[in-house]
């Protein structure tokens, strides 16, 4: 019998074969949040609060600054719209940080705060008291630049005016942007399926063989279809009319899967306005991403999310909530408990609910759980010259990694194998070897993802070894 290795790749696996990186990604954001501003006539909410963001990071350490990338300002744009909504719904943190009061350096096309209700705000009540100065202030601000544009409001606009404008001006922005992405990531993949390259021969030969080796199952947090195209008729959770099987997913002993965790190119809703999510096997199809800024029934805490076909930006717990994505999560504990092996490519351990998931299963304390009992992981990644050793960085990456894989270590046992002193990340990549923290049995690849084909016995040798030859796995790499 083989043994089972869990497969987890993030978006730095399939950037070598021709598909965006994330910061590509955040440049198209950018030019289609000022589309959609255009289109609109109103303000840039995705600019805006990106813009916001890069200034309270910068007042941050920078060493440990989170990473400013379109999900993060996804994330702000979901938090704004619960924050425009009006009471009793909402955010109830808006009464305490301004009052009840509108941001006061955002403008809204569609929204308009009426005078006694601001003037309400300034009053003393039985619950927060806000400086009424201030209040009169900020609220003047923002009445009267929005008052002198209602004069060429057309009746379009004026039945998205009053209470709920701002809410739905930052929803429709959402929800394009996300439609615009699905659309995107799509075309991708239907050229990317037509190109047969040397990387994409490299890809497809580095899973094939660690399918050969292994019962492999697939937790692919891109919307691509590299995986699927390396792995054919690997089981996607779908039936063969693309209706979404959930008992099936939930009862299924085999491996040999390959899950979409945060969505797929090939999902789409079931109509317009649909309420549930299929797999169309032909690119070519008529797909529905979810536009109009539909809303879901509510989720944690009163959140609404706009229904779509692609998890991005924060609240990623509330979003997998949704069927296919909550059903795979829930394997996703399973299967990680179950795995006799863990190989992780081009993932920078953003996502707390695959962190967690990894860190609750190799959390090692001696009377609990012994080294030999912990399964061998490989890290697939990739350096440049400015990567520090491990056991000398201190960004979050390495920090995140430290913290899921090694319990809280942050790196501070890795060493190449046989040298005491802190290896070089690129020399390491240049002679295809490995560092290694031989205490948690995790090894990092540094040259890339799908380069690691260069050494995919090692990598195999790796991930079945037992703990006594784990560091000759490793070491033997050099001479290869």
């Amino acid at each position: 019998m083989k043994k089972k290795l869990l497969i987890i790749l993030g978006a730095g696996s399939s950037n070598a074969v021709g598909l965006p990186s994330v910061k590509c990604l955040d440049q198209l954001m950018e030019r289609w949040g000022a589309e959609w501003a255009r289109l609109l006539g109103t303000t840039d909410h995705f600019r805006e609060l990106r813009q916001s963001a890069e200034t309270y990071y910068e007042r941050g350490s920078a060493g440990l600054r989170p990473a400013l990338n379109f999900e993060k300002v996804l994330s702000d744009i979901v938090a704004m719209a619960h924050w425009m909504e009006p009471s009793p719904w909402g955010n109830t943190l808006r009464q305490a940080a301004c009052c009840g009061t509108p941001p006061p350096h955002m403008k809204f096309r569609y929204h308009k705060e009426l005078e006694d209700e601001v003037a309400e705000a300034a009053l003393p009540s039985t619950g927060f008291v806000c400086d009424e100065d201030e209040v009169a202030c900020e609220s003047s601000v923002e009445v009267d630049s929005l008052a002198d544009g209602e004069a060429a409001a057309d009746q379009g606009e004026l039945e998205w005016r009053g209470k709920y404008g701002a809410q739905i001006e930052l929803t429709a922005e959402y929800s394009f942007l996300l439609e615009k992405l699905a659309q995107h990531m799509r075309a991708k993949s239907q050229r990317l399926n037509l190109v047969n390259s040397p990387v994409n021969d490299k890809y497809k030969r580095l899973l094939g063989g660690l399918r050969e080796s292994f019962d492999i199952g697939v937790y692919n947090l891109n919307y691509d279809t590299v995986a699927l195209d390396a792995l054919p008729a690997a089981y996607t959770g779908f039936g063969e009319t693309g209706t979404f099987e959930p008992k099936l997913v939930h009862e299924r002993r085999e491996w040999d899967f390959v899950y979409h965790l945060h969505g797929s190119v090939h999902h789409s809703l079931n109509r317009r306005y649909g309420d549930e999510i299929v797999w169309r096997a032909s690119l070519d199809s008529e797909f529905f991403d979810g536009p109009e800024g539909q809303w879901t029934e509510p989720r944690s805490n009163g959140i609404k999310i706009p229904r779509t076909t692609l998890v991005a930006g924060g609240f990623k717990l509330d979003q997998l909530l949704f069927e296919p994505f909550q059903s795979y999560h829930a394997s996703l504990i399973r299967h990680v408990h179950a795995a006799d092996a863990i190989l992780i490519g081009g993932y920078g351990f953003g996502d707390a609910h695959i962190n967690f998931a990894l860190r609750n299963r190799l959390r090692f304390t001696s009377d609990r759980l012994r080294v030999q009992e912990r399964p061998p992981v490989m890290v697939l990644t990739l350096a440049d010259e400015t990567t520090r050793p491990m056991r000398r960085r201190d960004d979050l990456w390495a920090r995140e990694l430290g913290v899921s894989l090694c319990t809280g270590t942050q790196g501070h046992f890795f060493l190449e194998p046989g040298n005491p002193s802190d290896p070089i990340p690129a020399e390491l990549a240049m002679r295809g070897t490995f560092e290694v923290d031989a205490q948690h049995r995790v090894a990092v690849w540094y040259g890339g993802f799908t380069e690691a084909v260069q050494r995919l016995p090692n990598v195999i040798q790796w991930l079945d070894s037992g703990f006594d030859n784990a560091l000759a796995a490793a070491t033997s790499a050099q001479g290869m």
